[in-house]
């Protein structure tokens, strides 16, 4: 009998060639080429630290501390007020450029896990080798910061693997003691939106790829049920084959083709199950299901709910402890059951009969964008990027449809990518809904195509070089304008690394800094590390004339004034 220890070396050199086989893709340029040749391969937090200073040196913090206190350790809490000092020697600008940083790990952390999540499913149901069938545009953020073309689904671990090495090190840097400079943690800030775009392009891969293998069209006459589903993630795509109309409370992350989306907690009193997801659900969603007597199920790790883990419970038991009220819903960490659960549920639980004609009225279908061609005219023509929620403050959305209108007439091009598409009531051939939140990565990952053409190079660590060309010669802004996420400050983190400004909503200070150009703060210097006490001078009313990076506007008027400054390039 051969010796146990044998055979585990032998599973060891196994998992070794397997995991060589499917360790990358097509790798677009060798190591040692990319030392040679100074690209940014896998940068780290210091790799474009360069390119920063360079935006920094133009565009200058006002931070804004709403609260004037540091109580991360036990030290505190430290009242950093007045200019004064914590225990650890920090000042409040530090301390509010920290707070950016930790803000922004969040958002860039909440689409990787998703990624993370995402991959993982798609790997066990269809194997390491599954072909995704990218196009080139598809990749190019892979491309542009990981240096290789993913061609299965395996391919996609790499890069999950940078973006998670790369928080890893950023949230380190918040720790007491690990970083005493406000560009630094500036910089790192930039870096962690950097991650959010990578986890934005992996995640849209891998939903289309699985909505692809698992849609599935019911007629009409087949429809048994209604499930409701909130939350920005859902691993539903076990749903698609379920005789029952998808609604989806808020934006849709997943592009069915029988899903309604829909913004009122009202359209409850159509379901026959509510599923929960992550990201903008409500805390007191479970007691709002309760009052009504309707079940709720949570599939996410991140948003449990406080309901208990049935996953190992069989579905005639999970049924018969519903029926009988000992339990209100719980967490299932199978789709294949809670698929199969929501079907019991509906056929053997029959209600009072709902009309799915009603809550389609009452909502709006979601189509998927096939692709985005900025072809010569888009790329010389101005562009505003739409991003994220419309949960609107000081301004309305019939202020949001003057704004959109009054640059649709100057032959702006203009893309929406979340919520805030839901709230734009025009109609006209250079406005475009691209859908979910992230499928708004989709603009830009052509721009990065279109970019590498013109300075004639591939994306390939090449990303200082696009960033350039991108704020130099792209005239585009991205307008983040009701009271955002974590999600939606990373991904603006992102975006103004690549040289794209940005402008927020009234709501925008809560982010702690803006990155203005009518401030003088001295960061040419070796250190980087300013003039602290300019920072926080009472600076005049916000110059509207100058160029920004990064600005918060509370008026449509400010908007309308801003837009033209901040999207035309000298």
């Amino acid at each position: 009998m051969e010796p146990k220890e044998s055979k585990d070396k032998e599973l060891e050199k196994k998992e070794e060639k397997l995991e060589i086989f499917i360790g990358g893709g097509i790798e677009l340029i060798s190591e040692e080429e990319a030392e040679k040749t100074k690209k940014f391969i896998n940068p780290n937090a210091t790799a474009l630290r360069n390119l920063d200073a360079d935006l920094f040196g133009k565009f200058k913090p006002k931070y804004y501390g709403f609260i004037q206190q540091c109580q991360l350790c036990a030290f505190g809490p430290c009242d950093l007020s007045r200019n004064r000092k914590g225990a650890c020697g920090m000042r409040l600008n530090l301390q509010m450029s920290r707070e950016a940083l930790i803000i922004s790990i969040s958002g860039a952390s909440s689409y990787l896990a998703r990624a993370s999540e995402l991959y993982k499913y798609a790997v066990k149901k269809y194997t390491y080798f599954e072909i995704l069938n990218l196009k080139k545009e598809e990749t190019a953020i892979i491309n542009l910061l990981c240096g290789y073309d993913p061609i299965m689904v395996g391919d996609l671990k790499k890069a999950l693997r940078y973006g998670n090495e790369q928080i890893v090190h950023l949230i380190s840097s918040t720790h007491m003691g690990q970083e005493a400079s406000d560009f630094d943690y500036n910089s790192k800030a930039l870096h962690a939106g950097m991650v959010s775009l990578l986890a934005l392009e992996i995640y849209e891969n891998l939903r289309k790829f699985l909505y692809e293998k698992e849609k599935k069209i019911y007629a009409k006459n087949e429809i048994k049920g209604n499930i409701v589903v909130i939350g920005e993630f859902v691993k539903t795509f076990s749903l698609l084959n379920l005789p029952v109309n998808i609604i989806r409370l808020g934006s849709d992350d997943v592009n069915y083709i029988n899903s309604i989306v829909n913004y009122s907690y009202e359209i409850l009193k159509y379901a026959d199950v509510i599923v929960i997801g992550e990201g903008n659900v409500k805390c007191d969603i479970i007691e709002m299901a309760k009052n009504v007597g309707i079940p709720v199920f949570a599939t996410s790790s991140r948003n449990l709910a406080g309901l208990a883990d049935i996953s190992n419970l069989s579905v005639d038991e999970i049924f018969n402890k519903i029926k009988n009220k000992e339990i209100c819903g719980g967490f299932i960490n199978n789709e294949e059951k809670l698929a199969k659960i929501i079907l019991t549920l509906v056929e053997k639980n029959p209600k009072e009969a709902k009309n799915p004609e009603a809550a389609e009225a009452s909502g709006v279908k979601n189509e998927l964008i096939k692709e985005i061609n900025i072809s010569e005219k888009l790329e010389k023509s101005p562009i505003i990027l739409l991003f994220g929620d419309a949960n609107f403050s000081d301004l309305n959305k019939n202020d949001l449809n003057e704004i959109l209108n009054n640059f649709l007439s100057k032959n702006f091009f203009v893309f929406t990518a979340g919520d805030i598409g839901f709230s734009v009531e025009l109609k006209h051939e250079n406005l475009i809904n691209l859908g979910s939140k992230s499928a708004g990565v989709h603009l830009i990952e052509n721009l990065i195509i279109k970019a590498s053409e013109r300075i004639g190079e591939i994306p390939v660590g090449n990303f200082d070089k696009i960033a350039e060309y991108i704020r130099n010669k792209f005239n585009i802004v991205g307008i983040f304008l009701g009271s955002t996420t974590q999600e939606d400050f990373s991904i603006s983190n992102g975006v103004m690394r690549l040289g794209i400004p940005v402008i927020f909503g009234s709501q925008g200070i809560k982010f702690r800094r803006e990155f203005r150009g009518d401030i003088i703060v001295d960061y040419s210097k070796d250190d980087y590390n300013g003039n602290y006490n300019e920072i926080f001078k009472t600076h005049p009313q916000k110059n509207f004339s100058f160029p920004h990076l990064c600005i918060s506007a509370k008026t449509k008027d400010e908007i309308i004034t801003l837009i033209p400054k901040m999207v035309i390039r000298s």
